[in-house]
């Protein structure tokens, strides 16, 4: 799931991702899940803060990608999984 504040050239980025899908009713994106997606909003949207999952993207974090505690990556992952039996 993508969060981004809206910007016209935010949305053009995003678009951009092979794969995307945007949600209309939940007001959000999503990415497939997978490296060359997260490595790719990683590079489109460089010098943002950009929070990946624990196991999503490349394993190097950069230093304008903040740690993630263990209870924080329990949350995502939770959140994922109920966005992906939703997406069902």
């Amino acid at each position: 799931m993508v969060h981004l504040p809206y910007s016209p050239e935010r949305v053009e980025k995003i678009k951009t991702v092979a794969g995307r899908r945007w949600h209309i009713q939940e007001k959000h994106w999503t990415v497939p899940h997978d490296d060359k997606a997260v490595e790719r909003l990683l590079q489109l949207f460089s010098g943002e803060q950009v929070l990946v999952a624990p196991g999503l993207g490349p394993p190097q974090r950069s230093s304008s990608q903040p740690e993630v505690s263990a209870a924080a990556a329990e949350d995502i992952q939770a959140w994922l999984k109920v966005l992906r039996s939703a997406v069902r």
